[in-house]
């Protein structure tokens, strides 16, 4: 796409007023050369102007940069023109209220299908120290997502906030309760992954070092068709961590912090539709299991 930098780019804009551009909206006098901007913009991007989505003001707002007071009257001229047309503003996402604080525009979220969920679970490894310790709280992360949580609410979750009855998984965000029905394929099953984490976590926020954790996860078989359903285990989850965070975050090295954070919404991946990313770990163990207590240390 051709930004104002490129010396083509003026040359491609049509004249102010022309048909081309679209003429200002009635009424719109104070903001009118911020709209003309817009409207030839938006000629030359093949973007419609009006109605114009928040993707085409952001779009206009990185091919076009100014300062945050600028963004807000080229903002304000924008929504004028679609008052007196007759139709509603652009919506103001948070992308657009990023760029209008000067902050950095904030990913946008796409939505995950079940295919991509699928192939994702499938990847992540389950057994085996490091790997099978990330791959358990990325494996509940991805099912919680996957089944329409937005990641705000995601990070506010606490593993109280987690139930696995007969089977079924309920997960009680402020939004309301959200239903984990089970796979009969274990390796895509939602609720046996909430309770595969919820043990581990369990495990290493009671043990006095690593270790046993380690041990625990690296002698663990892999997930595969012939695994039981945990989901359906009569053993009880663990109790006395309610008030933990349900997804804190893990140092590069596996240690949980002394006080466990909730990850940040931010720092929750957002996954494509298709083809969700992993980390590319191996699924068979890659360091012997630690020996050291857990250290404060950057978390990610």
């Amino acid at each position: 796409m051709s930004s104002p930098a490129d010396p083509l780019f003026k040359s491609r804009l049509p004249a102010a007023g022309s048909p081309a551009a679209g003429a200002p909206a009635e009424g719109v006098a104070a903001g009118g050369a911020d709209w003309v901007l817009f409207t030839d913009w938006c000629a030359v991007t093949g973007r419609a102007p009006l109605p114009a989505t928040a993707e085409t003001v952001l779009m206009f707002f990185g091919d076009c940069p100014a300062a945050p007071g600028t963004f807000a009257r080229r903002l304000t001229a924008i929504d004028a023109a679609h008052r007196d047309a007759g139709v509603a503003p652009p919506e103001r996402t948070g992308q657009v209220r990023d760029v209008l604080r000067g902050r950095p525009a904030r990913p946008v979220r796409q939505e995950l299908n079940s295919a991509g969920v699928n192939a994702a679970l499938r990847r992540l490894p389950s057994h085996g120290w490091i790997n099978g310790w990330f791959g358990r709280r990325d494996r509940a992360l991805l099912v919680v997502a996957g089944a329409g949580v937005p990641y705000r609410r995601i990070a506010a979750l606490t593993a109280g906030d987690a139930a696995v009855i007969d089977g079924v998984a309920t997960i009680n965000p402020t939004i309301g309760p959200v239903t984990l029905h089970p796979d009969e394929e274990p390796v895509l099953c939602g609720p046996c992954a909430l309770v595969r984490w919820l043990r581990a976590l369990h495990l290493a926020l009671t043990s006095p070092a690593t270790r046993p954790l380690a041990r625990a996860i690296d002698r663990a078989p892999a997930v595969d068709g012939a695994s039981p359903h945990l989901c359906r285990s009569r053993r009880p989850l663990p109790t006395g961590i309610a008030e933990v965070p349900l997804l804190p975050p893990i140092d590069p090295r596996g240690h949980l912090s002394i006080d466990p954070r909730p990850l940040t919404p931010h720092s929750l991946p957002t996954w494509p539709a298709a083809t969700p990313p992993v980390r590319a770990r191996s699924t068979t163990s890659t360091r012997k299991p630690p020996t050291n207590r857990r250290p404060r240390s950057k978390s990610r």
